[in-house]
């Protein structure tokens, strides 16, 4: 049986150091697979007011494009990627809206990696449990 993760990056609260370290965790344990979701706001939530009086800041695109990347250079270059953002039916998204552009996204991301000259795995670090043969091990 597989194992995938779901993250959300960029929920109320959360650092970039706390992203990283979710990744790095995701990395460092055995998972076969990720989705990775941006934090996005879905109409009649509470979620919805917490956004309209300012509580909850979303990513802008560029930002998100970023993020991304040094996310997937940090996963496991064999780990699968089922998902590199989320979003709600037009009706019910309320922000933000570029989480809806997903071929522009997929190919922002892919000019970002390309810019870079790097790619999934890349700053990857294998866990020193795996180095000392301790399993299960990406």
């Amino acid at each position: 049986m597989d194992l995938c993760a779901h993250v959300i990056l960029g929920l109320p609260g959360e650092s970039r150091d706390d992203m990283m370290a979710t990744i790095d965790a995701c990395a460092a344990h055995g998972m076969d697979a990720i989705k990775i979701h941006n934090l996005h706001v879905v109409r009649d939530t509470p979620m919805e007011q917490m956004y309209r009086d300012g509580q909850i800041p979303l990513f802008e695109f560029d930002e998100y494009v970023t993020l991304v990347c040094d996310v997937l250079e940090r996963l496991p270059p064999g780990m699968v990627i089922h998902r590199l953002n989320g979003d709600a039916p037009p009706d019910y998204l309320i922000a933000p809206a570029w989480c809806l552009e997903k071929s522009a996204l997929l190919a922002a991301i892919e000019r970002e990696l390309h810019r870079r000259g790097t790619r999934q795995g890349s700053r990857y670090a294998v866990p020193e449990r795996c180095r000392r043969g301790a399993f299960p091990c990406q």
